[in-house]
């Protein structure tokens, strides 16, 4: 799939972090699981790091973060799974430019690629608070996945068509990639629908 191709990266034998602060730690296995069952994976890759901090508080969670670079050798790719949960106050400029500024620190250290997720906000579309322009601003590229929705003509009501749409709001250094439609196919794979 063209799509997918755009996105291929190789950090070959280097690691790759997964951290979840939204997901309980068993949620967060059975997630692992069937990723790796749908790449015909059979057991945890030994490059392969997935840790569930969100039970701990906020100083625990920035301390761990940060511990994971130092020990963790060789790392190759960072998955931060709710960024806004090591913000203290997500519509703070200082405190979200501080959290921006040193996840961005520990990227240029370690070399390595670090992909943040932050939910959009559902008043706005746009990511949460200052944390969210911050996290925009600062980010190589921006890749926005919502609902598409439709006119339901009986009730005239919005309702979620069953399909996503994947957008490129920004892109530093180079062409974002062309927008994408794509649902779940019954057994969890993604599948392209527009290229």
């Amino acid at each position: 799939n063209k799509i997918v191709n755009r996105f291929k990266v190789d950090i070959g034998k280097r690691a790759v972090v997964r951290i979840d602060t939204e997901q309980s730690p068993r949620d967060v296995w059975i997630s692992d699981k069937g990723m790796f069952k749908k790449m015909d994976i059979k057991k945890n890759p030994e490059n392969y790091y997935s840790f569930s901090i969100g039970e701990e508080d906020l100083k625990v969670m920035k301390q761990f973060v940060g511990y994971l670079f130092t020990k963790i050798k060789n790392i190759g790719l960072v998955i931060l799974d709710g960024v806004v949960d090591l913000c203290e106050d997500y519509n703070d400029n200082k405190t979200s430019a501080n959290l921006i500024k040193w996840l961005r620190r520990l990227n240029v250290k370690y070399n390595c690629i670090l992909v943040d997720l932050l939910h959009n906000a559902k008043s706005t579309g746009l990511g949460r608070g200052f944390l969210g322009t911050e996290s925009d601003n600062k980010s190589k590229i921006v890749i926005d996945s919502r609902q598409q929705f439709i006119m339901d003509v009986s009730t005239k009501k919005r309702v979620y068509s069953g399909n996503f749409e994947l957008t490129f709001p920004s892109r530093r250094g180079g062409k974002a990639p062309q927008p994408a439609i794509y649902n779940f196919l019954e057994d969890g794979e993604i599948n392209f629908i527009h290229e």
